[in-house]
């Protein structure tokens, strides 16, 4: 039977590495799964290192970023190659216009080639550094796409869920989990978890905006 919060019992060593996130841990122990968390944490301390590095040196510094995370095979800075490639895209985008055409005249058929590369995993069934790369190339194509032909992400309904995204990317596994005993058939159960997260989203995001509205309005009154 499992338990609340932690699916079994541990020794202190494996709280600890749970606690810190960015050891290796297995994050099945804990209620719903932390694998998300080591992500966002690696995001929040090495993106500010890609950024520094992509605005004030040269090209070849994003290579070497690469070339390191290939050779050594240590968890965060396998990471920097993902974050490196990125920026490199968007460092040749940006500089070299006719990229930027090729993917404002081909955004649909790359649009689906970037949405099938991130979906890769499950397309061909196998997780390994070669599928994650794969992804990553995905979640580019995707950006590129977006980048080059802005007016498809501009329009009112798309704006107002990307302001309500981070409360559902936070949200929605717990939906997931609370409703998944009450569903045998997976189209209703993914369709109903994805309104029901959308629904929950929204409220959050209302009720904060709320409550940041009153903040701001007292702090007024006393300046």
């Amino acid at each position: 039977m499992e338990q609340f919060f932690l699916a079994s019992k541990i020794n202190i060593e494996e709280l600890i590495r749970q606690g810190s996130i960015l050891l290796p841990r297995n994050p099945d122990l804990i209620l719903p799964p932390s694998w998300y968390l080591t992500v966002e944490v690696r995001m929040f301390l090495l993106m500010p290192i890609v950024v520094f590095i992509f605005n004030y040196t040269s090209w070849w510094s994003l290579i070497l970023l690469l070339l390191l995370s290939l050779v050594v095979d240590v968890s965060i800075i396998l990471t920097l190659g993902f974050f490196s490639i990125a920026a490199f895209f968007m460092k040749l985008m940006s500089d070299i216009h006719k990229i930027e055409m090729v993917f404002s005249l081909y955004k649909f058929p790359l649009l689906l080639i970037g949405l099938i590369l991130l979906n890769i995993e499950n397309v061909l069934d196998i997780q390994n550094s070669v599928t994650a790369y794969l992804m990553m190339l995905g979640a580019i194509t995707i950006v590129g796409v977006c980048y080059a032909n802005k007016n498809l992400i501009s329009s009112n309904l798309l704006v107002k869920l990307g302001n309500i995204s981070y409360e559902f990317y936070l949200i929605h596994f717990i939906v997931l989990l609370s409703l998944k005993p009450y569903f045998t058939n997976p189209y209703s159960y993914i369709l109903i978890c994805f309104i029901v997260s959308l629904g929950l989203s929204g409220g959050i995001k209302y009720v904060c905006n709320g409550i940041l509205k009153c903040m701001t309005f007292k702090n007024n009154l006393y300046v």
